[in-house]
């Protein structure tokens, strides 16, 4: 009787928990919908307008009668191309940046004279991250042009920090020739256990490749350990943070003043070669990958690169006691 008088009642509350468990489900079933048609669309409305107006001048210059203006067209091309790659990276790894943050940086690098004309046909005003970089390119491109006279070496006392990026400039090479190497950089470096100073965090080779004359800056950057760790070990927000580095890059030599690195008439297309261990000797800095496979070596007036047994030996040889290398 005890037996049946237990089933009994477990049937009743079986019966009374399944409409409460159904009145549960469905929200959370619509509230997984909403999250999943979410995450498929990668853009806003207001960023589709953007790449509708873009694609409507690509298709002007393709196929109409008249061509688009050049500033416009300049812009349209370079939406276009951050769309394609960021549809790419979207589709291979969690990316959490906005398509508007992910562009910024490539909209940053365009070689426009008008960019009243940019602002007001793509209606970037729309946007208060385009509006307050737009804005400084413009109180802060007659500085550039200014500065902008090739020498032979950059002219900075001490080491580069990017304050606002958190990070530091190690080397700058442009068309392989040094312009810059931190001479101040003692409290970025450790000593290990082998009794040689290393440096706390990692190395990236941020690459700005000329798409008009063709010139080549290698601008090598040191990341701290924590930094490095979250990006480089954890995978976390690793485009990202580069791309925010490099919108910071241009800002500071904009600001600054800074001579014979960018040049107002180029058009630049940016490559991220990462990481490297880096280690300090003689005034010379030795970067190597974890694979061995790439490796740079480089002093105040010289850069070795490719031959990695041979970059090696030369650092760590014990004849190493001079500050230059060739």
């Amino acid at each position: 009787m005890a037996n049946l008088l237990g089933k009994l009642i477990g049937i009743i509350i079986n019966i009374i928990m399944i409409p409460i468990v159904l009145i549960l489900a469905i929200p959370i079933g619509i509230l997984k919908a909403r999250r999943a048609q979410k995450s498929r669309l990668l853009f806003t409305g207001a960023e589709q307008t953007l790449l509708g107006k873009a694609q409507r001048t690509i298709n002007m210059e393709e196929y109409g009668l008249l061509s688009p203006d050049r500033d416009l067209l300049e812009v349209a091309k370079c939406i276009e191309s951050a769309r394609c790659d960021y549809q790419i990276i979207k589709s291979r790894e969690r990316f959490d940046s906005t398509f508007t943050d992910f562009l910024i940086p490539r909209i940053n690098n365009c070689h426009v004279v008008d960019w009243n004309n940019v602002m007001r046909f793509f209606e970037l005003s729309d946007y208060a991250q385009f509006e307050e970089n737009f804005e400084f390119i413009e109180d802060s491109v007659e500085k550039l042009i200014q500065g902008n006279i090739v020498e032979d070496k950059l002219k900075v006392s001490g080491g580069i920090r990017l304050e606002e990026a958190e990070v530091d400039i190690l080397a700058i090479v442009r068309d392989n020739k040094v312009v810059y190497l931190n001479s101040e950089a003692e409290h970025l470096f450790v000593i290990d256990k082998d009794g040689d100073e290393k440096l706390d965090g990692r190395v990236v080779n941020f690459v700005f490749s000329g798409q008009l004359e063709g010139e080549h800056i290698e601008l090598f950057v040191a990341f701290d350990d924590s930094d490095s760790y979250t990006m480089f070990t954890l995978k976390m927000g690793i485009m990202e943070r580069l791309n925010y580095v490099a919108q910071a890059i241009f800002k500071h030599f904009v600001a600054a003043g800074l001579k014979n690195i960018f040049s107002t008439t180029e058009n630049y297309f940016i490559q991220y070669i990462y990481t490297f261990k880096v280690y300090r000797k003689n005034g010379k800095y030795f970067m190597v990958n974890n694979s061995q496979t790439q490796a740079y070596l480089i002093d105040d007036s010289s850069i070795m690169r490719d031959d990695v047994d041979k970059i090696k030996s030369a650092f760590w040889s014990k004849r190493n006691v001079t500050k230059n290398f060739v």
